[in-house]
């Protein structure tokens, strides 16, 4: 099967539907590539720069983006990396806790089984996220 890696701007163009001309374009790829059962890849660090953009660029709020993002990347359309990391990554981010999103991230991965703990000096990632944490040299020890 034929595969292609989706963008940034391909992703922000489908949320923010600006400028008209490239959403549509964006809209157009999508179409096709389901025609043709061509797979779009959308990776962990693509979603990170979208989150990035729409929080700083255009001031979405962290609940809207995420909310957005989860819309997306359950979207049958899409493979998306690590998919069950990333939507507890975005349920993180998008919730009161503050947690930035490569944080969320991480905590993702463990949460999922992808790692046993996350190294950090983050004192609230653990206590936000309820995964073990490791700061310290002694505490590798628990591993």
């Amino acid at each position: 099967m034929t595969s292609l890696a989706v963008d940034a701007n391909v992703v922000l163009r489908l949320l923010t539907d600006e400028p008209r001309h490239l959403a549509d374009r964006a809209v157009e790829i999508l179409a096709i590539s389901e025609e043709r059962q061509i797979a779009l890849v959308l990776a962990p660090m693509i979603v990170a720069e979208v989150v990035y953009v729409l929080e700083r660029v255009y001031g979405w709020t962290r609940r809207a983006l995420a909310d957005s993002l989860l819309d997306l990347i359950h979207a049958d359309t899409l493979f998306v990396i690590d998919r069950e990391a990333l939507v507890r990554a975005l349920v993180w981010y998008g919730g009161p806790t503050k947690i930035d999103f490569a944080d969320a991230y991480l905590a993702g991965l463990v949460a999922e089984g992808a790692h046993d703990a996350v190294a950090t000096f983050d004192e609230d990632l653990g206590r936000v996220t309820k995964v073990p944490v490791i700061r310290s040299v002694a505490e590798l020890s628990l591993l």
